[in-house]
């Protein structure tokens, strides 16, 4: 990864080209990116009211910029279609079918996986390195120097103990649990930027470049002054002192104590605050009931199928592999129908044919 972001800031710093096109026989490579980066920024810097249409406008560069990126993969089972290509079947409402032979490219393939497996160890050299290096330096700092406290900011008393209590292990549970919601939702905007997700990554890069256009002629300086101007006329004024003696008391009482007002504005939080609880505690019943009852009806373990891509390692098929679009739709027949897990319940549950006929 670390490779990839620093190759693609050097092609678009240092004008590197990567889109290769012929001229009389010639084969040119054109720096689109650094193009596309240095109009964006001399404009940007000259008429701010531009930002919010580029910042949707670079989440679509970004994805044309994977999409790119995915479609260099020799593999047929990496690729993915292209732009153009997902626009023509838009538009004209025709597929592109694609057969996969068995070991197709797959010497390229090869050559492509070398290539990666080479850079990956250079990075992982360098790190070994790094790490090699900052040792040193602590080392050094620590001990290595005659008078080792001239050079240590931190000249309090040292004490080597034995091992500690952690007062804080029975409360990494939850730490770890959001952490582990953070890695999912890593791991599904990794699936929509490298386009796993591809007829998502599809309408949210058509959705941003319609946006960037749309952005593009909103006066954003104006709504922005204007409804400062506004906001400040309106509530940082001398008239805000008619509001509070003509508005406020209406409000709360013609007599109303203010301390009266603040001790009920408390009871009331405390009775949301109630009503809150026991919403939670009959949510939670609820819960434990459809639990204990699908242990009953289907098994003691259950588990969850994600509806996104949450998986951290993309299953690929292997070499000798292929496929064949259907080209011909078939009628398909249902010999038996299998009910799922879905229930629908309060006291009694309610499974199969009676949810469908309660839907319909």
């Amino acid at each position: 990864l670390k490779w990839n972001i620093r190759t693609a800031l050097m092609t678009i710093l240092f004008w590197r080209g990567h889109r290769e096109i012929k001229v009389f026989g010639w084969k040119i490579k054109l720096p689109i990116h650094s193009a596309l980066a240095f109009y964006l920024g001399t404009t940007l810097v000259e008429d701010l009211n531009r930002f919010p249409s580029y910042c949707f406008f670079c989440v679509f560069w970004l994805l044309a910029a994977t999409n790119e990126y995915r479609m260099k993969n020799p593999s047929p089972w990496h690729g993915s279609m292209t732009l153009f290509e997902m626009w023509y079947t838009l538009l004209l409402n025709k597929d592109i079918p694609d057969d996969i032979a068995e070991f197709e490219n797959e010497g390229a393939i090869r050559e492509y996986e070398a290539e990666i497996e080479r850079h990956y160890e250079q990075e992982k050299a360098l790190a070994k390195e790094t790490a090699e290096r900052a040792e040193a330096v602590g080392d050094f700092l620590k001990g290595g120097s005659s008078n080792p406290e001239d050079v240590q900011e931190d000249l309090s008393t040292k004490v080597d103990g034995g091992p500690s209590i952690n007062p804080l292990a029975a409360a990494l549970l939850p730490i770890q649990q959001a952490l582990g919601e953070v890695c999912k939702v890593v791991r599904i905007a990794r699936s929509l930027l490298m386009w796993d997700e591809s007829h998502l990554a599809f309408i949210i890069a058509n959705a941003c470049l319609l946006l960037s256009f749309v952005c593009l002629w909103i006066p954003w300086s104006f709504f922005v002054r204007w409804t400062s101007r506004t906001l400040v006329w309106t509530l940082l004024g001398p008239w805000m002192k008619l509001v509070d003696i003509y508005v406020i008391p209406r409000m709360f009482g013609d007599n109303a104590d203010p301390d009266e007002a603040l001790r009920q504005y408390a009871r009331q939080q405390v009775l949301n605050l109630a009503l809150a609880n026991e919403a939670v505690l009959q949510k939670r019943e609820d819960v434990m009931k459809e639990r204990a009852m699908r242990r009953y009806m289907f098994g003691r373990y259950a588990v969850k199928v994600p509806a996104w891509k949450e998986y951290r390692y993309r299953d690929v098929p292997l070499p000798e592999s292929h496929a064949k679009p259907c080209r011909e739709p078939q009628k398909i027949k249902i010999r038996k129908r299998s009910h799922g897990q879905t229930l629908k319940m309060n006291i009694t549950p309610t499974w199969g044919d009676a949810v469908d006929e309660s839907e319909e």
